[in-house]
């Protein structure tokens, strides 16, 4: 199991916002039509221990169950103080909440943005406008939710790979229109998008799908996926075996431990370094009979597979949902 200090320090990131975003007033279309929605956003995290610092400027929209960013500019830095040059993989957006202990757990996630460029210490550079799609169905959005992109990028030391994110939030004041209500049967139903922990774990995946929510029991949808073995390990073939469903539980302190446990799916298909596997659409239950759940609980999709020396790994791919508080009976 692999856990990186960079997911702590996106933890530890409260209450550091530079600026606030302004509203942005509704302009008539033609036809008389309006345009949805809308609000400008500044999101930037500050210069202290972060691996790169970053500012990102855009607007947000609301398009149905959609939140979709529009990024005007965005700007990567590699402070002096590090010795290595950082690889960036990909950027995505979130929307985060904030959680007891100061805590902070992204909810619903979009698609990535790759990157694909290296930066040495002392350098920046400039991404080109692009865009970025958050599901929102079945989600209820509320005031203090912070609108977050995570920064996923590989550093290596002493001949060692480390990979992480590093968050950039912004504090928006959302618009009323953005807040839409749901009917009993739609809140029940949530999309999800599920994501590798860190980029330097050798099985990747992302993963679309949707999560009901049952009296005793969630109900796990997958609709998409793809599974990928990294390049970066050209001898490292391997078997992937199947996909569980399972509730990891952060305790205050310690590594996390797996909380419960639910149904597997069984995937049976080799991989090379590289090449990736497509996904069948599938469904997995997850009980929650006797089961009192805490705010530092995550569902998680766990990817087993099997080296060519025989030994079993696990990937834990979070999947953004906001688990049932309190004892489920």
């Amino acid at each position: 199991m692999k856990f990186y200090c960079s997911l702590i320090g996106f933890a530890m990131l409260s209450g550091h916002i530079v600026a606030q975003p302004t509203r942005v007033q509704q302009l008539p279309q033609d036809r008389g039509q309006s345009l949805p929605p809308s609000v400008e956003f500044f999101a930037a995290n500050p210069p202290r221990t972060w691996a790169v610092t970053a500012e990102v400027t855009g607007r947000a929209e609301r398009d149905g169950d959609v939140l979709r960013l529009y990024i005007k500019t965005c700007s990567l830095f590699r402070p002096e103080r590090f010795s290595d040059p950082v690889n960036f993989v990909y950027i995505t957006s979130g929307i985060s909440r904030i959680r007891p202990r100061d805590t902070w757990e992204i909810l619903r996630r979009s698609e990535r943005h790759f990157i694909r460029q290296s930066l040495t210490p002392g350098k920046g550079i400039d991404l080109e406008p692009f865009e970025l799609a958050i599901p929102l169905q079945g989600f209820a959005l509320e005031d203090n939710d912070r609108l977050t992109f995570q920064v996923w990028n590989i550093s290596e030391r002493n001949g060692e790979k480390h990979g992480g994110h590093v968050p950039v939030h912004a504090s928006v004041h959302w618009p009323d229109a953005f807040f839409w209500s749901n009917n009993a049967e739609a809140s029940r139903i949530a999309q999800f998008r599920s994501y590798a922990a860190s980029v330097s774990d050798r099985i990747d995946g992302e993963i679309d799908g949707r999560i009901s929510q049952q009296s005793e029991a969630l109900t796990i949808r997958v609709d998409s996926g793809v599974l990928s073995s990294s390049e970066e390990y050209p001898d490292d073939r391997r078997h992937i075996e199947a996909i569980q469903v399972l509730i990891m539980r952060s305790p205050e302190y310690g590594k996390r431990a797996i909380e419960r446990t639910g149904e597997s799916h069984a995937v049976g298909q080799d991989v090379k370094p590289g090449a990736t596997v497509a996904l069948q659409p599938f469904e997995l239950k997850l009980p929650l009979a006797n089961y009192s759940s805490r705010p530092t609980d995550a569902l998680n999709l766990r990817v087993i597979s099997v080296t060519s020396d025989g030994l079993r790994e696990s990937t834990y791919l979070h999947v953004p949902y906001q688990l049932p508080l309190g004892q489920s009976r």
